[in-house]
């Protein structure tokens, strides 16, 4: 974006989200990865529903975490799902 180019992140990634903030994208990343994701994709806290997981359960179609993401997708709306692993995953490199 603008701010990335012209070297001018977000403020500390301070920006406030707006009251009813309704997120544009799912993060789906793995609990290895401790990075805010708000900060590595420069937007404001409320503009991403950032979900980790560790390991295989996020297969599980019971699972809590494919509940939350399947509520967000139909609560939300989200125009983009990014699935952020390492480039190593076994569970990825299985999957493809």
């Amino acid at each position: 974006n603008e701010r990335f180019v012209a070297l001018e992140p977000m403020a500390n990634g301070t920006a406030h989200a707006a009251p009813a903030a309704e997120p544009f994208a799912i993060i789906l990343g793995d609990a290895c990865q401790r990075v805010p994701m708000e900060k590595v994709f420069d937007v404001a806290p409320g503009d991403l529903l950032v979900q980790r997981v560790a390991g295989s359960i996020a297969g599980r179609k019971d699972s809590t975490l494919f509940s939350s993401v399947e509520y967000a997708i139909c609560r939300w709306k989200p125009k983009l799902m990014v699935v952020l692993v390492d480039s190593e995953s076994k569970i990825v490199r299985s999957a493809i």
